[in-house]
């Protein structure tokens, strides 16, 4: 019996930084995972070195992603590298020869020296280290998994197990034929209750040639450290595009305090750190308008890296607009395009990992996404927020970082995984 594995990869992200930073990333795949490892990361250097390991495979897909989704394209832009790692990994779970090689390259795998056998159990340590529900800190990080299988699809007993030990996923079985509205209903259902309501009819149909469905879905709330204060907020011209012909009066956000700041060749880099003291985000702001195009197709994990030890705590006047953005993109060609061919062909795809069925393979990937920033974020003194900093050095002008024209940012924990990235490029 032929199978076509509608691997749906419906993303919404939502991030609010008013009185919190609300992100929100739903996840639908056709496709799976299944690949053990009996190795155990029971060394505290080994856990933080298979974590680093994860952080720059996770970082380099990101990168590579967001070059294809830039290129010959003024659109704004947003997507959940991490949720998209975390979809993939279970993916990767389930393929084998090609198929595992293919994903290993295109997921960073390769790039990170993070052998096959670690990559499931260091996601592990990453779910049970980094994402949780509650945080002292005053911030949620969660993201939950989930399987939805056609009865007439055969999954190996070992595939269903590791998942949901590994991924932390619960595995449902429905008939796809005869209930294809019901498993909507459960999606959604599904969707909304791991995304605190925020996501709502995120399928709208079943493609009849699914047989799988996997989601994904990351939620995360958090404060500003240093909130902008709204009455700071003033009209202000942003260049659309980057052209002078274009401006357009946006709200403007406005605060004077210590960040860590750092001028670069041709763009400026700015991070704005949460409550919580292991996430940030990283702003980089070309000098030129027109600039953002050659800084993102020029832009490697290195200068980026580069960019992050270069950062030093000064006082900077900071204008950013509030925004919201919202993106959608089916992103099977993008990922061929990074490497990842023969799990979208039929007869050359290997999830022999996941089922003995021959005809599974990948049909689509739609993201989707969607980013707010305002003013409010949690309260909190800049004293606070840099007494875990340490100052470079001191300069007696106060450098402007204005954000008035086209700039990328980055969502980042504990300095290295990249679990959010967006553009901004028109209001």
């Amino acid at each position: 019996m032929a199978f076509s594995l509608k691997f749906r990869k419906h993303l919404q992200a939502r991030m609010i930084i008013s009185s919190s930073m609300l992100l929100i990333a739903a996840l639908v795949l056709c496709a799976n995972v299944i690949a053990i490892s009996d190795e155990t990361c029971s060394a505290e250097d080994m856990i933080k070195g298979n974590l680093q390991k994860l952080a720059i495979a996770n970082n380099h897909m990101a990168l590579n992603l967001y070059k294809k989704l830039s290129a010959d394209s003024t659109e704004n832009l947003v997507f959940s590298p991490l949720s998209i790692s975390l979809a993939f990994g279970m993916l990767f779970y389930g393929a084998r020869g090609n198929s595992s090689k293919e994903l290993s390259t295109v997921l960073g795998y390769k790039k990170a020296e993070l052998k096959e056998a670690l990559v499931h159990d260091t996601f592990n340590l990453l779910l049970n280290k980094l994402l949780r529900k509650e945080s002292k800190e005053g911030y949620i990080l969660q993201t939950a998994n989930s399987i939805l299988a056609d009865r007439s699809l055969t999954l190996l007993p070992d595939f269903k197990r590791e998942v949901a030990k590994l991924y932390k996923t619960f595995v449902f079985e429905e008939d796809f034929e005869k209930n294809a509205t019901e498993v909507v209903r459960k999606v959604n259902s599904w969707v909304t209750d791991n995304t605190y309501g925020k996501i709502n009819n995120l399928l709208n149909k079943l493609n009849p040639a699914a047989n799988i469905v996997i989601l994904n879905a990351m939620y995360f709330k958090g404060g500003w450290l240093v909130r902008f204060p709204e009455k700071n907020t003033r009209q202000g011209l942003f260049y659309n595009n980057g052209l002078l012909s274009e401006a357009k009066n946006v709200p403007m956000m406005h605060v004077r305090t210590r960040f860590r700041y750092a001028e670069m060749d041709g763009y400026n880099v700015l991070e704005l750190p949460y409550r919580t003291r292991n996430i940030t985000m990283l702003l980089l702001l070309p000098n030129e308008l027109d600039g953002l195009p050659a800084l993102e197709q020029s832009l490697t994990l290195e200068e980026l890296f580069d960019a992050q030890i270069s950062l030093f705590l000064t006082k900077v006047d900071v204008y950013l607009p509030r925004f919201k953005l919202e993106y959608s993109k089916e992103l099977s060609e993008e990922m061929q395009g990074l490497g990842a061919r023969s799990i979208f062909r039929s007869r050359s795809v290997d999830f022999s990992g996941m089922t003995p069925s021959k005809d599974v393979y990948v049909d689509e990937v739609i993201h989707k996404a969607m980013i707010e920033v305002n003013e409010m974020g949690s309260e909190a003194t800049a004293v606070t927020g840099v007494a875990t900093f340490r100052m470079s050095y001191i300069r007696d002008d106060i450098p402007e970082f204005r954000a008035d024209h086209p700039f990328m940012l980055l969502l980042m924990a504990n300095s290295r995984m990249y679990f959010f990235m967006a553009r901004v490029t028109a209001l």
